[in-house]
């Protein structure tokens, strides 16, 4: 075969350089020594050497060929110089430029993309040669893990994203939730001008919010269900065949610091909710992209399978295994990337499937113009969509007086509750035992928020005739549509006895207790006499707190403390309704009933409603 290569090396374009070592001519290996005199035999007798080396005269035979290890000649210092200064130069207008970015989403893509089969988003390009990256969002890649240190660039890998998919799919194709818990502003970006693809744009969420997004979802999944399977399809790329004509975008969930919902004693809740959409999501077109700084003390376990995309920024190693695969995968290759390099894997972890990219950087005015132009677009083909906006601690505005209106019915209009619907909180008092309302907590503006709002309902209301207030604070008489309700005020219980002690129940009232010293005030003590002796006032107070709700008044009792309450009041079960605010855990447990079922928060200004010793809602008041 030697012999054969050689002599057809050259009508072949080959050259065949042979080398050997001169001592394995001296070796006393004959076998190894035999090969090679053999093969230099070959080419002693091969032509085509000798001929390609005589046409240069100065060789005579093969034997005068000698060959040198040279390395490349370092450029001279001016020719080096102009190379770096190049370099340099070529280096900055990249890094200066925006253009990556912007070339992304150039107006020949906007809104030209379906999503009937898949979602196909661009989120960069490859370390080598620029071979552009896209997320393959579908029924093969239906959800993603994306995960990375601070300062990785993780916020701006969801920003990419989001511009991508929203660029390249109209609001009729592809429709997003997005949700913060780090209390960060990444995603306020889109409210100003509002993303009119965005169901929800949560810049705050906490906890007890995002399983109520959670079960929201989890309704849509059953609703989308429902409908394909009327129309005898299987999925949701079945439907959309089927039925052209009938839009059903898909939705894309993205997630922000999403671990934190499994930081909770509500984390069987969460996961349940969530495993459920990961599981059926697929088919009826909701995915889930996930994001975390790390997932130590997570229990991912569950979830792990269903999320087959995994993209990873910089981070440990540790994490690099859990967010490519999983700690028996051994990918760590997430450990060593540096800024702007992401690593795309949806290989199970298999380190063979990694894909290193480059993200471009989303500058805030590129985004901005995006968003404008995307949002005119929508105008222009009359495209909508209501997004609901979640600002976390922010307090609702004071609403139109007309929510206050019930003609027919006593109703305390408290809030808005802190869940997805976002719905009105209220209270319905009837003439039942136990109808009053018992307040506990130390925020001051928070319970002046709640004494506005009892003034506007009592003032709405057609069953209520008078308001009566003991406390520090003067109320002035209000009206509400139209109605006016006289308030009548009182520095102590004991003027109040007296004023009314003959006809208490000659109309209908609110009776407002404003952080009251009642034992001080009247020497009330406890309704069986244990606490010691009855007199004429704690009496009659005593009988007008048992025959109110029957004769159509209710009483509303503010506390600080529930220690100070049981002081005043010792018939907690007098309170069918009780809400606290910024209380202790040990006020909150006493609040549903001495249970304490996981009340304890560190978010403040929210308020959470009891009833009948149940909790009901999270919610925040109303502010002016």
């Amino acid at each position: 075969m030697f012999r054969k290569l050689l002599f057809h090396s050259e009508t072949c374009g080959f050259l065949v350089l042979f080398s050997f070592q001169e001592w394995l001519l001296q070796a006393e290996d004959s076998k190894m020594k035999t090969q090679e005199l053999e093969l230099r035999k070959c080419v002693e007798d091969s032509l085509q050497l000798h001929t390609i080396l005589n046409r240069d005269k100065s060789f005579s035979t093969y034997e005068t060929l000698q060959i040198k290890s040279v390395g490349e000649l370092f450029p001279e210092a001016d020719r080096l110089n102009v190379l770096l200064r190049g370099l340099d130069l070529a280096v900055r207008e990249k890094a200066e430029s925006s253009d990556s970015f912007a070339d992304m989403l150039s107006r020949e893509t906007l809104f030209d993309s379906n999503s009937e089969e898949e979602l196909l988003i661009p989120c960069g390009s490859t370390a080598a040669g620029g071979t552009e990256i896209r997320l393959s969002i579908g029924d093969r890649y239906p959800h993603y893990l994306v995960g990375g240190t601070t300062g990785s660039g993780k916020s701006n890998l969801l920003h990419i994203i989001i511009m991508n998919a929203c660029w390249n799919y109209s609001p009729d194709e592809l429709r997003i939730y997005l949700l913060d818990f780090k209390e960060g502003v990444e995603f306020s970006r889109y409210t100003d001008p509002l993303l009119p693809h965005a169901e929800l744009v949560a810049t705050e969420a906490d906890v007890e919010y995002g399983i109520s997004v959670l079960q929201h979802l989890n309704e849509e999944l059953k609703r989308r269900y429902d409908l394909i399977k009327k129309n005898g399809c299987k999925n949701l790329w079945e439907y959309r065949k089927a039925n052209p004509g009938k839009k059903l975008p898909r939705l894309l969930v993205i997630i922000d610091e999403f671990q934190v919902l499994f930081h909770n004693a509500s984390r069987g809740e969460a996961t349940d909710a969530m495993l459920n959409l990961a599981r059926q999501g697929r088919a009826c077109g909701i995915h889930l992209l996930l994001s975390t700084q790390s997932l130590k003390g997570v229990d991912f376990g569950s979830l792990d399978a269903q999320f087959s995309g995994r993209i990873a920024l910089k981070c440990s190693a540790e994490d690099s295994r859990q967010l490519l695969g999983s700690m028996s995968s051994n990918n760590v290759a997430a450990s060593a990337l540096e800024v702007p390099y992401a690593i795309l894997n949806t290989s199970q972890g298999n380190m063979s499937g990694n894909v290193k990219f480059a993200v471009p950087e989303a500058k805030t005015q590129i985004m901005l113009e995006k968003l404008q132009a995307i949002a005119a677009e929508c105008a222009c083909r009359r495209l909508s969509t209501q997004t609901k906006i979640f600002e976390g601690q922010s307090f609702p505005a004071f609403p139109d007086e007309r929510l206050f209106a019930s003609p027919s019915d006593l109703v305390l209009t408290l809030g808005e509750s802190l869940d997805y619907e976002a719905g009105v909180v209220t209270i319905v008092l009837k003439d039942a035992p136990d109808n009053n309302v018992l307040f506990c907590g130390t925020n001051e503006q928070i319970r002046n928020d709640f004494l506005e709002e009892i003034q506007m309902s009592a003032a709405g209301c057609g069953l209520c005739e008078e308001l009566i207030y003991i406390g520090n604070t003067f109320l002035d008489s209000t009206s509400c549509y139209g109605r006016r309700i006289p308030v009548v005020n009182f520095s102590s219980t004991r003027d109040f006895i007296d004023q009314f002690k003959d006809h208490p129940f000659d109309k209908k009232r609110l009776l407002i207790l404003d952080k009251t010293d009642l034992k001080k005030e009247i020497g009330l003590v406890s309704s069986s006499g244990f606490l010691g002796k009855q007199n004429e006032y704690s009496e009659w107070f005593n009988r007008y707190m048992e025959d109110a709700n029957k004769n159509g008044s209710h009483i509303l009792a503010f506390y600080d403390t529930m220690n100070r309450q049981k002081a005043d009041l010792d018939k907690l079960s007098s309170f069918l309704y009780r809400i606290g605010f910024e209380t202790s855990s040990n006020d909150k447990s006493a609040l549903v009933g001495g249970f304490y079922h996981d009340l304890a928060d560190p978010k403040k200004n929210r308020a959470f409603l009891v009833e009948n010793e149940s909790l009901r809602v999270w919610f925040r008041p109303y502010r002016k």
